[in-house]
């Protein structure tokens, strides 16, 4: 896809996604939901637009936590066969593992709630969904989890 293309191609994303907006009264902008999910990257690998936004949107962000849900479990359950786990698995004390965990369980709280919209969709609370994803992310996730990331750095950089 050229630049002409890209460019033609996420104002088109950028409309479908404005009626998503309006349809499922979605306060969060799709800006905000790249800067957080990267959710325009998504969309130009898929290289179109699906039928349902909605769904693809709410994979991307479950995709997003599924990863951290992944490094942070091996945070509190390091590998044995990894020496990357084990070192930095030994830098957080049982209270810090005691939050990581609940970090984990919130991530987990919004991943099942998008199952069940999977299963039975519903257009209000896919909306909640989304809006609630990112304000989890901005103001509980993101700078805790950014906490624990510097002091994974740090030792690294010790090291």
């Amino acid at each position: 896809m050229n630049l002409k293309e890209r460019e033609q191609f996420l104002v088109e994303l950028d409309e479908s996604y404005s009626d998503l907006r309006k349809k499922y009264e979605i306060k969060t902008t799709l800006n905000e939901l790249d800067k957080f999910f990267q959710i325009k990257d998504s969309f130009l690998k898929l290289n179109f637009i699906p039928g349902n936004l909605s769904f693809f949107v709410r994979s991307r962000i479950q995709e997003f936590y599924s990863s951290w849900i992944g490094y942070l479990q091996n945070l509190l359950f390091p590998s044995t066969s990894s020496l990357i786990s084990m070192s930095e698995g030994k830098l957080f004390s049982e209270e810090e593992k005691k939050e990581i965990g609940k970090l984990v369980g919130k991530m987990m709280a919004m991943i099942s709630k998008n199952s069940i919209l999977t299963l039975e969709p519903n257009i209000k609370e896919e909306g909640e969904f989304i809006d609630s994803s990112v304000k989890l992310w901005k103001s509980d996730l993101n700078p805790k989890i950014l906490v624990l990331m510097k002091k994974v750095n740090e030792n690294w950089k010790k090291d």
